[in-house]
């Protein structure tokens, strides 16, 4: 790229981006590379209005959210490149749901103000709380069933409960693209609900174990006591 005079930093950018990070150190030949957005004889950068397009083949449902988005129009008659404007071109970062909010370092600031005129930073505002309290739920469930599975009780059906939580959460994340706190709270409340489902299921597991020991202690300590009993009682036959 250099002897032609073009800028070569896109080849460093792509090894540590997410597609890159997925090529090279896991070896995902699924992973899309040059040719996969550029094409291969005609290579040649999309252009604005068709990069979501070239996203899309790949995040098909995050570029349909965008597409309904009130987003998609803004970008057209301000000429933001779509998909570029939050996640770049090369150096595709993995999203982080710092990304999204009213403060440093989200992005939704840097085109967004509280007097716009438009609701961008509230409905930021209610998507990043909604991300936040569903993380921390999960969070706090999956503490309480890494304690049940500690102490072997049988948490086979919290543990999937657990992954329809996980992927709640995974959904939650995808529908912010839609740029619509309507949107993204049923699946934010549904992952709200398993993770209340995951940590009651958990501590009554935890409480069960805690009866059976006690109960393990009672019944011992009753077989102790018989066993005297018992010892005594022969001690006395053998006497007369």
């Amino acid at each position: 790229m250099n002897s032609y005079g073009l800028d070569a930093s896109p080849v460093a950018d792509y090894e540590a981006s997410v597609h890159g990070t997925a090529l090279f150190e896991r070896g995902d030949l699924s992973a899309p590379v040059c040719n996969d957005c550029h094409g291969n004889h005609g290579a040649a950068p999309p252009g604005v209005s068709s990069l979501v397009a070239v996203c899309g083949t790949c995040h098909a449902i995050e570029s349909e959210m965008f597409n309904a988005s009130p987003h998609k129009e803004a970008y057209e008659e301000t000429d933001f490149p779509m998909c570029m404007t939050c996640h770049s071109n090369h150096k595709i970062l993995k999203p982080q749901d710092k990304w999204i909010g009213t403060e440093e370092p989200a992005l939704c600031i840097e085109c967004h103000s509280a007097d716009d005129g438009t609701k961008g930073l509230e409905t930021a505002a209610g998507i990043s709380n909604a991300l936040k309290s569903l993380v921390k739920s999960q969070a706090e469930a999956q503490a309480i069933l890494d304690e049940a599975i500690e102490k072997g009780m049988a948490t086979t059906d919290v543990e999937f409960t657990m992954k329809e939580l996980r992927q709640s959460l995974i959904q939650t994340r995808t529908t912010l693209h839609s740029f619509n706190i309507d949107s993204v709270m049923p699946k934010a409340e549904t992952g709200m609900k398993q993770a209340e489902d995951v940590k009651k299921n958990s501590a009554e597991l935890i409480e069960e174990f805690y009866f059976r020991r006690k109960g393990l202690g009672v019944t011992s300590l009753i077989f102790t006591f018989l066993i005297i009993g018992l010892y005594l009682i022969i001690r006395k036959v053998e006497k007369k």
